[in-house]
């Protein structure tokens, strides 16, 4: 999916140069030498969400900006993926939803991409393009409310990606089509089967 990207501001430039890092570098020194695909996602976030929370020189994260996302994450470390057509995914882009164990594997099988936290109660994608998580993660959502079979939500996941490259860019590629969670009412803590008396004073299970 290689989308020729805008011209990057001169000022945005130099908001890069200038944006301190918890490590105390700046955000462009943290990515200097990160390969251009990265970099340019990190100045569209910029442009987009503001200041990230944080960068290092693998990762650079926003955790408080006012989009949609409860975090977003770029990666330098590109993975490979060929579906629906070869790209990279380093954009990990995440909200907080309520993701039942049975469908864990269906959405699996989806995109592999679709990554579940399940006990945190967080689900994100990961791709190259924020519209591509867009659509990744509406479709992930039908299929957890069983309005679309893993089947159906790859066929339009692939008509979708279509459309945009023929110059159109589909709703379900603009935004989200249902309401995040509370991370409250989305995580998942489990159900202790180890009873405290049984565990050694001090020791606390993973």
């Amino acid at each position: 999916m290689d989308f020729k990207l805008p011209v990057i501001p001169s000022a945005l430039a130099l908001a890069l140069s200038t944006t301190v890092s918890a490590q105390g570098v700046s955000v462009g020194e943290a990515i200097s030498e990160w390969p251009q695909g990265q970099q340019d996602t990190v100045q569209m976030m910029i442009e987009k969400y503001g200041e990230p929370s944080g960068a290092t020189n693998d990762r650079v994260v926003w955790t408080e900006s006012d989009g949609p996302w409860d975090e977003t994450i770029v990666y330098r470390e590109a993975i490979e993926h060929e579906f629906p057509m070869p790209h990279e995914d380093y954009l990990e882009q995440s909200v907080f939803l309520e993701v039942p164990a049975d469908k864990m594997d269906e959405l699996s099988e989806f995109d592999g991409s679709i990554i579940v936290y399940r006990t945190e109660g967080r689900i994100a994608a990961r791709c190259d393009k924020e519209a591509a998580n867009f659509l990744a993660l509406n479709l992930a959502h039908d299929i957890i409310n069983d309005d679309k079979s893993v089947e159906r939500a790859r066929e339009e996941y692939a008509d979708a990606i279509r459309e945009m490259l023929s110059g159109t860019t589909p709703e379900i590629m603009s935004q989200l089509t249902f309401e995040p969670m509370d991370q409250d009412r989305a995580a998942a803590a489990d159900v202790s089967v180890i009873d405290p008396d049984e565990q050694p004073s001090g020791v606390a299970g993973n």
